[in-house]
């Protein structure tokens, strides 16, 4: 799988809720197709895709607000994408940082701001 299939994707099932991308090659360019093409996504496994970086997660929690499940595990995520799903990302349930940069402390704001939340780190 390729950043051009996905963007074939996007453009195709713009009410793409569901999508599992785990140990690809995909980078930020997916991230950034997603957000701009398939706001309704909820649910996205990215874990183990190292070309994604925080620039990608933080464009796509801005855009995609629907957010409840997402696997970031073993990408290069630090605390700024977590600040950013917890402003934006209300309805956020499950997230998945093992293996990140991300502090414990961004992991207590994180589990304050979204009570429903599950991290897995």
């Amino acid at each position: 799988v390729c950043d051009r299939a996905v963007l074939h994707i996007a453009q195709c099932w713009p009410q793409l809720t569901h999508l599992r991308a785990c140990n690809t090659s995909l980078s930020d360019r997916t991230l950034l197709l997603l957000a701009q093409f398939c706001p309704q996504l909820t649910h996205f496994d990215a874990s183990f895709c190292s070309a994604m970086t925080d620039m990608g997660f933080i464009t796509l929690a801005n855009h995609c607000h629907k957010l409840v499940w997402l696997d970031m595990q073993s990408n290069q995520v630090t605390d700024g994408v977590l600040y950013v799903l917890a402003d934006h990302c209300k309805q956020l349930e499950y997230v998945n940082i093992a293996n990140t940069c991300v502090t414990y402390e961004c992991i207590q704001m994180i589990a304050e701001r979204c009570p429903k939340l599950i991290i897995d780190f």
